[in-house]
């Protein structure tokens, strides 16, 4: 095999001229020199072929040299006297080149094949890595569609069951008739195919896209094909679920765009009946005592309803950042039950719906926070009421089921339909109208159903088709700990604090309307009051008045109610003074940072002013 270090030709090319120079100091002799340049071509030829051209035509003129000086007259001299001999040397040097370039030239035809050889195995080498490391199935077959090669065990193909059977044998052609057809069209056509396919494959349908080449001879003739099928099942499944999130972001964004208007709406109806209310309270109106009165309870409701579309909007903001808190207490179940029934009875009579209760005699045990609790009773029979005709009937039941304490809220009302009822605790969705007006904003439910989540309990909902009713299950586990009595809570009774006119309160808050009518609240109930409407002025006055409370809005002018809460609390006199913000930010972020800045409360607007009026005067009992 012809040599390819550098150094290795050029020494096996010395060390055969020097060898067959040896050995031709021995054949002269014998010979009478009749064959004085015979052993010398096949040296030369060998030379040409192992170690190159250039090896070889050195060799070449060293031999002719060794020839002239120990064979030629005069021996031991580079002179030559015969002509004869020049001549001989002459045709050895001729014949010689012609034999070392036939030897170098045969060199570089079986040194380009091994480099062929090799670079086509190296191919070869990198090809099998590709398709073990990839999810291609490659083929080969004849004109006769037999195969002659497969690859790609990991795709479960043993050559040996495929290798000279047909295709047809192979891959039905009833189960595979598209694929079949692209063969026998590039077979006829020798045009190349390229073609989505579904293979079965371990119980598993699997997503291939084939391509099919004709394999030509001279004349363009197709002797046979080849293929590969390259597995792209990952990628339709990846396309498939981008496809249905496109769709549930379509139906989320069309969603959002119903609730967007939807509580436009249920803030705007509140909003008419308040504004109307207003005008019955301009003196200029001349309207009754007992109108008047009727005017402060519309406002009074509509206000109510308004701050629980802002709750729940402010819980579902809570709930999406995993941010509502949840009190563990132990309880009673049966009071929080008994107080939402109590709550919801006035609207069940307004409407003539029977709301009925029935609870056990013994307690109901249960870990977790009255208000949710309540919160998410209030919901459930709101709804029931709301979707129940007049004359309907609602049944409230509570119970222990094992391990569990479970609430039933049961109405005969419009029911839920079955497509809605998988749906139905999901944000934004809303069921048809009531019968008294709209269905609300499709957050209540989402709310109430991680409230008990968040209690480590479950929320489901039933029903037997539209207008057939609807059942709502609560179950939260059971505590084996007696808990306290649990009393409903009692509505807040008038607020008169003895000795209130000897208590200084400062309101701030850039709202104008919202502190002059808070400051009335305050003189109303016997308060000395004064107001300002951004941080500095509101130091300024602290300063002056040594105030007992302070009302505090946060996002103020020039000065924030953080701040401003800071500075007081480094006077000597805002050591013992009372701060209670007053902001519309409720969430844990908010409250820590209040707390941290000095204040005693963090009430979130809009304040019940007979609630506020309770912790102001809580907050100075230890005054008067």
């Amino acid at each position: 095999m012809p040599l390819r270090g550098v150094a290795a030709r050029w020494l096996s090319a010395a060390l055969i001229c020097t060898a067959v120079i040896a050995a031709n100091m021995w054949i002269q002799p014998v010979t009478a020199g009749r064959v004085l340049f015979l052993p010398f071509y096949p040296a030369i030829m060998a030379v040409g072929f192992l170690c190159g051209a250039a090896p070889a035509a050195v060799s070449l003129l060293g031999i002719a040299v060794a020839t002239d000086v120990l064979w030629m007259p005069p021996a031991g001299s580079l002179a030559i006297e015969q002509s004869s001999d020049r001549i001989a040397l002459v045709l050895f040097l001729i014949c010689g080149s012609i034999a070392l370039t036939l030897a170098a030239f045969a060199r570089r035809l079986l040194t380009e094949k091994q480099q062929a050889i090799e670079d086509s195995r190296n191919a070869e080498a990198r090809f099998q890595v590709a398709l073990r490391g990839s999810s291609i199935i490659a083929w080969a077959c004849d004109a006769d569609k037999r195969y002659t090669w497969v690859y790609n065990q990991g795709a479960g193909l043993r050559p040996e069951d495929f290798i000279g059977r047909r295709i047809g044998d192979v891959v039905a052609r009833e189960q595979y008739a598209g694929y079949a057809e692209a063969v026998d069209r590039v077979l006829a056509t020798a045009r190349a195919e390229r073609l989505p396919v579904t293979f079965e494959h371990a119980g598993e349908l699997r997503h291939y896209l084939s391509n099919i080449d004709p394999v030509l001879d001279e004349a363009g003739r197709v002797v046979g094909l080849v293929g590969a099928s390259m597995d792209v099942t990952e990628i339709r499944r990846t396309e498939e679920a981008l496809r249905r999130s496109e769709e549930q972001l379509r139906l989320e964004s069309r969603r959002k765009d119903e609730f967007l208007a939807i509580l436009a709406h249920e803030l705007r109806n509140p909003l008419a009946p308040a504004r109307y209310a207003v005008r019955l309270l301009d003196p200029a109106e001349s309207t009754s005592p007992q109108g008047m009165a009727n005017a402060r309870r519309i406002i009074d409701r509509q206000l109510s309803h308004m701050a629980r579309l802002l709750d729940d909007l402010l819980d579902i903001a809570r709930i999406t950042r995993n941010a509502i808190e949840i009190r563990r207490d132990s309880l009673d179940l049966r009071a929080i039950v008994e107080g939402a029934v109590e709550t919801a009875k006035p609207l069940a009579d307004a409407v003539n719906v029977e709301l009925e209760l029935r609870q056990p005699s013994y307690p109901l045990p249960v870990r977790g926070d009255a208000a949710r609790l309540n919160q998410v009773l209030a919901n459930l029979l709101n709804n029931a009421i709301k979707y129940t005709d007049p004359g309907g009937h609602v049944l409230v039941v509570s119970e222990t089921a094992e391990d569990r304490v479970r609430v039933r809220v049961e109405d005969d009302g419009i029911g839920i339909a079955p497509e809605l009822l998988p749906r139905i605790f999901d944000l934004f969705t809303r069921g048809p109208s009531s019968p008294r007006g709209a269905s609300g904003l499709g957050i209540g439910l989402t709310v109430a159903n991680q409230i008990i989540a968040l209690h480590e309990g479950r929320l489901e909902a039933s029903s037997a088709g539209v207008g057939l009713g609807s059942r709502f299950t609560l179950e939260l586990p059971y505590t084996a700990e007696v808990p306290a009595l649990t009393e409903p809570l009692a509505e807040p009774e008038k607020v008169t604090v003895l000795g209130a006119s000897s208590i200084r309160v400062l309101i701030v808050d850039d709202n104008v309307d919202a502190a002059d009518a808070l400051e009335q609240v305050l003189n109303s109930a016997g308060y000395q009051t004064k107001v300002a409407y951004e941080g500095v002025s509101a130091l300024e006055i602290a300063e002056l008045l040594r105030p007992s409370v302070i009302l505090l809005d946060i996002g103020l002018p020039n000065l924030s109610g953080h701040e401003v809460a800071r500075r007081v609390r480094s006077q000597p006199w805002g050591l013992s003074a009372q701060l209670i913000a007053i902001t519309g930010w409720g969430d844990a972020e908010a409250r820590r940072k209040t707390r941290e800045a000095g204040f005693d409360e963090h009430l979130t607007k809009p304040v019940d002013p007979q609630q506020l009026l309770q912790l102001v005067a809580r907050s100075t009992r230890n005054i008067a």
